[in-house]
This record gives C-alpha cells, sequence and structure tokens, in this order.
C-alpha cells in the first residue's frame, strides 16, 4: 500500500534458456530465492523498516535478489545451473532408494503395508511442518553430509545459494516421500512437484561438475593438494597463479565457459606480468600493474621459466577437474599454448666456468671479509668458516641442493664402514624444533654420500666437530636464516644472488649463473671424469632413467663411490688459500684412489 491505494509490481526477466525442462527447474529455484526475499521484506515493513530498500529492489529486478558474483576469495556462491544439478542428483539418488523399497514390499502384508503408509504421511507432515505433533527433521544437517561430495560443507548458511539448496533439497525430500506413498497405497507412480517433472530413479544423473564454477574448481584442487601432503613451498606458488585465474576469467565463471579460446587469452595476460608484481605494485590488479609496467623501457615481466610454471599448473588444476567431474576436456593443454612454454633448462641455469668460480671464491667472504653475515662484501680480516662458507663448496665438490647443504645437522656427518659420510635426509634430531622443518626432494634424494677429499682437506670434519663440541644446538649451520614455511633455500638463494651481482660486478663483469650453476657443474666434473652415468646418478641423487633392472641387487659399495666421488675436480681452479694454515699445502689437488674392477663390470674401462 502508498498513500492508501494498493500498488502492483510485475518483475521479468529471461531465464537464459530454450530447454522446457530446464526452464522448469530455474524457475522453481528462482521462487526458492524470492520467496525468502520478500519474506524478509515483508518482516522489515511490519517493523517499519526497510522501505526505501523493497522499493529499490523491486525497481532493479529480480536478478538483484539471486547469487551475485563474490569478491575474489568470498566462498559459498553457486550459480542456478549448479544448485539444480545438486537438488536433482540428490532426487534421483531418493527415487532409486525408494524404487528398491516398493519392490520390496510387495510381499508384505495388508496391515504392513497399511502401518508404513501411516509412517510416511507422518514423515511428510513432519517435512512439510502442518502438524504440531512431529518435530520437523534437520534437513539442513542431512544437506551438509550430501553436499561434502561436492566440497562445499561449509558454504554459509546465510547465503542464498544455501538457502536455495535447503528449499530444493526439502521440496526434493517431500517430493520422493509423497510419490512412494502414493505408489504404495494406489500402485501406480505420479508426480506432485513441477520442478520434478520427468525425473524418476531411472532417469540419468546430472553432471556432477554442472555449472561448478572456477571458485570452487581451485577451492577443491587446494584441499586435495592439501590432503596429499604437498609442501609448503608448492601451497605458495599455486597462489600467485590462483590469483591470476581469479582475476582473469572471475572467481564465479562456470568452468563450462571457460573454452580453449579463453585459455589462450588468459596466457597471453600471464605474458605481460611484471617481475614481483606485489611488491612493486602493491594494492593494484594484475591487469593494472601490467599496464604501468609496459610503459617502463624495458618492461620487466615474467621470466620464461615462471610463465612455464603458471602454465604447468594450470593444466594440472584442470586436470584435477576431470578427474573430479567438473569438466570434460583440459582447456590448457593444447599445443598453442604448450608450444610457447618450451623452456631449455640447460640455457636457463648454465654450469659455473672455472674462471667464474675462480671470481667467486677470491671474493672478500673467502679471502678475508668484516663479516659473513654482515659486511661479507667488504675486505677485513676475518674469513668466518660457517655457513655461507661452506654451502657452496658442499654444492660444487658433493652436487648438493641448496637446502640439502642449508639444512645439515651435525649428526647427519659420520663415518661408515671407516669411510665419512654426509646424510641426506628429512629425520631429525630435533624433529619437534629447529628440525621439523627438514625434507628432501625425493626418494632418491634420501640417502648418504662420501665426503669429497677436497672437502675434507680443506677442514669441514674438523668444524663438524667444532660445533658437536660447541653443544648450542643440532643444526650444523645455525646462523642461517629460513623462511616463514621452514626452508632455508629461500633466504640463502636470494642472498647469494647478492653476493654473484655484487661479486662479479666488482670484476666488471655480469653472469646468467645462478646457486644451482654448482649443481650443474657437478654433473659436467663427472662427465669429464668419465664417471659411469649410473654411479654419477648416486652420488648426485638423480633418478637413473631405465628399465627394472636398475631397482635390482644393493647398489654399489661404499668404496666404489668414493673412489669414484674423488674424481670430480675442477682443474685451473686453486683453493690453496682456503686450507687450514696448520695443513696447508702446495696445491688442492688430493690424491685418488683407483679401484680395480672384474671384466664386465659397467665400471670397467
Amino acid at each position: 500500500m502508498v498513500n492508501g491505494k494498493p500498488q502492483k509490481h510485475e518483475v521479468k526477466f529471461s531465464l537464459e534458456t530454450s530447454d522446457y525442462r530446464a526452464a522448469c527447474g530455474l524457475v522453481a529455484t528462482h521462487t526458492a530465492i524470492w520467496t525468502a526475499e520478500l519474506e524478509k521484506r515483508r518482516q522489515e515493513l511490519k517493523l517499519g523498516r526497510g522501505l526505501e530498500r523493497t522499493k529499490a529492489l523491486l525497481a532493479t529486478g529480480c536478478k538483484a535478489s539471486l547469487p551475485q558474483a563474490a569478491p575474489t576469495g568470498a566462498a559459498g556462491m553457486l550459480n542456478d545451473e549448479r544448485i539444480r544439478a545438486i537438488v536433482l542428483r540428490g532426487f534421483i539418488e531418493s527415487q532409486k532408494y525408494s524404487a528398491e523399497t516398493i519392490e520390496a514390499t510387495r510381499s508384505e502384508s495388508k496391515e504392513d503395508r497399511l502401518e508404513r503408509l501411516h509412517d510416511l504421511q507422518d514423515e511428510i507432515a513432519a517435512y512439510e511442518g502442518k502438524d504440531s505433533r512431529f518435530q520437523e527433521p534437520d534437513v539442513e544437517a542431512l544437506l551438509r553430509k550430501d553436499l561434502k561430495v561436492y566440497g562445499l560443507e561449509k558454504l554459509p548458511k546465510e547465503s542464498d545459494s544455501f538457502i536455495a539448496l535447503l528449499r530444493g533439497y526439502k521440496a526434493a525430500i517431500v517430493e520422493d516421500l509423497r510419490r512412494l506413498s502414493h505408489h504404495l497405497e494406489r500402485g501406480i507412480p505420479t508426480e506432485f512437484d513441477p520442478q520434478f517433472h520427468g525425473y524418476y530413479s531411472s532417469s540419468p544423473l546430472p553432471d556432477l561438475g554442472a555449472g561448478a564454477t572456477l571458485g570452487e574448481l581451485l577451492k577443491d584442487f587446494d584441499k586435495a593438494q592439501r590432503a596429499k601432503g604437498v609442501s609448503e613451498s608448492t601451497h605458495n606458488a599455486n597462489i600467485p597463479v590462483f590469483r591470476a585465474l581469479r582475476e582473469h576469467f572471475g572467481e564465479q565463471t562456470p568452468l563450462a565457459k571457460i573454452t580453449q579460446k579463453e585459455m589462450v587469452t588468459f596466457f597471453d595476460f600471464v605474458d605481460t606480468i611484471p617481475v614481483n608484481c606485489q611488491q612493486r605494485y602493491p594494492g593494484k590488479t594484475l591487469a593494472a600493474a601490467a599496464a604501468l609496467e609496459a610503459a617502463q623501457n624495458p618492461p620487466r615481466i615474467l621470466a620464461p621459466k615462471t610463465r612455464n610454471m603458471y602454465h604447468g599448473r594450470v593444466v594440472t588444476i584442470w586436470e584435477h577437474g576431470r578427474d573430479m567431474g567438473m569438466v570434460q576436456n583440459n582447456p590448457a593443454n593444447i599445443r598453442p599454448i604448450s608450444s610457447r612454454y618450451v623452456v631449455d633448462e640447460k640455457s636457463e641455469r648454465p654450469s659455473f666456468t672455472i674462471s667464474e668460480l675462480k671470481i667467486i671464491f677470491k671474493a672478500p667472504l673467502y679471502t678475508g671479509c668484516i663479516g659473513d653475515m654482515e659486511g661479507w662484501q667488504k675486505l677485513g680480516p676475518n674469513v668466518p668458516r660457517r655457513g655461507r662458507f661452506w654451502v657452496p663448496l658442499l654444492a660444487l665438490f658433493q652436487g648438493f641442493r641448496l637446502n640439502e647443504a642449508c639444512q645439515l645437522e651435525i649428526g647427519d656427518v659420520s663415518e661408515k664402514d671407516s669411510v665419512p659420510v654426509i646424510w641426506i635426509t628429512d629425520e631429525s634430531e630435533d624433529a619437534d624444533g629447529d628440525g621439523k622443518g627438514k625434507r628432501v626432494k625425493n626418494k632418491t634424494s634420501k640417502t648418504f654420500v662420501p665426503v669429497h677429499p677436497t672437502i675434507i682437506s680443506l677442514g669441514f670434519l674438523d668444524f663438524v666437530k667444532e660445533r658437536k663440541k660447541a653443544g648450542d644446538g643440532t643444526n650444523l649451520f645455525p646462523e642461517l636464516p629460513r623462511n616463514p614455511q621452514g626452508l632455508f633455500s629461500t633466504p640463502f638463494s636470494k642472498w647469494f644472488g647478492r653476493f654473484l651481482e655484487h661479486t662479479f660486478e666488482a670484476e666488471g663483469l655480469g653472469t646468467k649463473s645462478t646457486f644451482h650453476s654448482f649443481r650443474h657443474a657437478f654433473r659436467d666434473a663427472t662427465r669429464r671424469a668419465m664417471i659411469h652415468a649410473e654411479v654419477a646418478d648416486r652420488l648426485g641423487r638423480w633418478k637413473t632413467e631405465g628399465g627394472t633392472g636398475r631397482l635390482y641387487g644393493d647398489g654399489f659399495a661404499l668404496s666404489v663411490l668414493r673412489d669414484e666421488l674423488a674424481k670430480v675436480e675442477y682443474q685451473g681452479l686453486d683453493l690453496t688459500h682456503l686450507m687450514p694454515k696448520a695443513v696447508k699445502p702446495n696445491e688442492v689437488k688430493p690424491r685418488v684412489r683407483h679401484t680395480v674392477y672384474p671384466p664386465g663390470h659397467p665400471m670397467a674401462v
């Protein structure tokens, strides 16, 4: 009523479908949502509130009350197609159970059937809330249980999506019970609620992923990754990929609308994202940051390897969607996209040359500086033999990965069969403290390796003994910092990048190498020494390619590994200035023990 006169409002909008059955279902869904909205407005008007809000709502049309695109990260918003599919799937499953009940009651007595009918009528009355004698069942709890199949068990109760699902779910239960009751009483099937017209136990189940959105896929993928137990670094690497997908497509975009053409456009967008975007353009969207970066000369965009990582993760995300029935194909895994992200790994991470190694180990850190944590770039009287001193040497002569070297504990250096060895393991003497972040890359990485003779000559074992006497913890390099996820590699890698830049600039040079170039140099050294590939794989903890024969036997004897590792050397690299003063020889060239192999042995020359 306005000014004492009744007002009429008629709202029209398109259901955007030409399919009659789909339209019937959408009408029921929209009606459920509008019924809830109008009831809210009636209550507000009774209390003298909300008149202007109600007028505005009616003026904007029915679409205003439907689930809208949620902000990035918001949960609980589903489109109509998705809601309809979930409700219908539950209804058809209930119809199958009812069909089994009908078949099982054919041999029942008349009295038993009447009692069953009486119980059904009571159950219907309870669900419809028309009889005060019965307490309405907890439909919400039943719905939450079934929503686990879709990963939606935490859908917000107050969201329009959950309200529509709850109404549709309750309607499906009542319709199923009424059909069952009628069939048991009269022996013929019938329908009551038009939104379930044409759906029976024999109807095909709606696609489990019908109407699934990008937001649902990302949420379900992240949940599956955590259940799988992937590392925190992997989760962190997913974050920028998730952000790019959400910003470009929109979280509420149905997966069915993300075609191959749309995916090509997305990767065109990825190719414009600035490097370190969040730090360099705080508060900006990726698109806005890309526009600002395009004006720079030259623009600093994501490296080829990083863009390749984006593509690989998007392919993996959509493959998960296929496994879960959310999508039918993988629009990211097509040749026009894949071909642009072929990265030459060798060119990305070249080996250190002998000239570069000479520059590195002649830097103030190794010849005399103020300190290893502060002042490492300034000339001084100190050569602290701690983590920053030893980790590059371990990488060069042992082939260690960065985190493998940084996370070493005192107890990881020991003897086995009278041979000094280093254990590469994720086990720790302080698993509840500093050691809780220890990890290895894969099963092949978890093993032991002999200590290289040069590392011994440089005083590494004496350093380990000193650390053991100190009694200040289990870590071999306690001064090295970790990132929030417990990894040493990230902060060390950033520091080493600065170290390389400063060290080579001081010589008027530049380098494309990174810390991982030590591992490449180690592999090249095994080739120069003509070390058998399978032995080199064992020393560097690389996965050996080949047939199942490599899985048989006990592997190489420790004496063989020791003697083969001793062949790894870098001709022309002089490290005599790093030798302990008390035992400093004229040159660093360890005596190599040569093992005599029987004829036919793969190591026999």
